[in-house]
């Protein structure tokens, strides 16, 4: 029996719509797309695993072997054993989608929409003022201040490039994050249980560099399997990293409501990008004063692990569901 969607945008074309099937058509002996695609995604992480032990033993062989690419002696293990596991989840991500039925730009998220642009400068701009106005009450607040001589003409490149560092960012996570795997969830579940278990998986995949007490000199075919421990460390259960962990998850949440709103992910792309944008400006022109409001605006120029990162963001996460409710009004979302 094919597949019938309900269209959860009045008079325009919505992505999003794409993710809600009918109430008849809701059996859990069709979320069999789902486990699968779960199932590419544990593989991927299984093979970055495996793969980063020797890719980690050949890339320090180059170091010690051809004097112009010393410098990667001083590979650590933990940086390419991340990048090993992020490839592979990448390389994933195109059989994951379409075994789940995601395979057009539109059912990412991406639909042709006259308002994309505007949604997403529109969501650059917001995301911007928001934490200029956070910075700008740290330095008033003596909490931060300016590092002289960061004002120079390497700025303009800086700033070039922190934009484009961002907007991929924005893109990437997006798209993988809002636009294919909470697609995913939404084949078997609601709005809410779906953003729910998303940010969670979110939040906590900005805890996962490992950090062992002892470096890693020769990779052996399980020393990726080794780090598995070390994700979570004694340092990680430190007040400022719930604090992080609750920004980052609230910030999903956001993103979520806002891609639920608007059917597409250009406002929730441009608002992302926005806020690492100006979090990488501050973090080049700003210091913190850890004597200063120590709760309210954390230890470290990091600003998620502070307190008024934690308000900004629920605040930011009212206004998301303040507009998803305007527009369930208009066309209920279906049970």
């Amino acid at each position: 029996m094919p597949q019938k969607w309900i269209c959860e945008t009045a008079g325009q074309p919505s992505c999003f719509a794409e993710m809600t099937p009918a109430p008849a058509e809701r059996k859990w002996t069709e979320c069999g797309p789902g486990p699968r695609a779960v199932l590419y995604f544990l593989a991927a992480i299984t093979a970055g695993l495996l793969i980063a032990p020797p890719v980690f033993n050949l890339v320090t062989w180059l170091g010690r072997e051809f004097q112009w690419l010393a410098g990667l002696r001083e590979t650590a293990f933990e940086k390419l054993l991340n990048r090993c596991v992020i490839l592979c989840v990448m390389l994933a991500l195109y059989p994951a989608i379409r075994v789940t039925g995601l395979n057009s730009w539109k059912a990412l998220g991406l639909s042709r929409d006259d308002r994309g642009l505007r949604l997403f400068w529109i969501g650059w701009i917001i995301g911007t003022v928001s934490m200029v106005g956070l910075m700008l009450t740290g330095w008033a607040s003596g909490a931060m201040y300016y590092l002289p001589g960061r004002v120079d003409w390497s700025l303009a490149g800086k700033v070039v490039s922190y934009m484009f560092g961002a907007v991929v960012v924005g893109v990437v996570e997006e798209i993988l994050f809002r636009g294919a795997a909470l697609g995913m969830l939404r084949r078997g579940l609601r709005l809410l249980p779906a953003a729910l278990l998303l940010s969670f998986v979110f939040a906590l995949a900005h805890f996962a560099t490992p950090e062992p007490a002892v470096g890693v000199v020769r990779g052996h075919w399980d020393s990726g399997l080794r780090m598995l421990p070390y994700l979570i460390s004694v340092e990680d259960m430190r007040w400022e990293y719930a604090f992080m962990f609750i920004t980052v998850f609230f910030m999903s949440m956001t993103l979520c409501f806002l891609y639920a709103a608007y059917g597409n992910l250009y406002l929730a792309i441009g608002l992302h990008a926005g806020w690492v944008w100006l979090m990488r400006i501050g973090g080049h022109l700003l210091e913190r004063d850890d004597n200063v409001m120590m709760v309210l605006f954390g230890p470290s120029m990091s600003v998620a692990k502070s307190g008024m990162a934690i308000i900004e963001v629920l605040l930011f996460f009212a206004a998301a569901l303040f507009l998803y409710g305007r527009k369930r009004r208009t066309v209920p979302d279906p049970a």
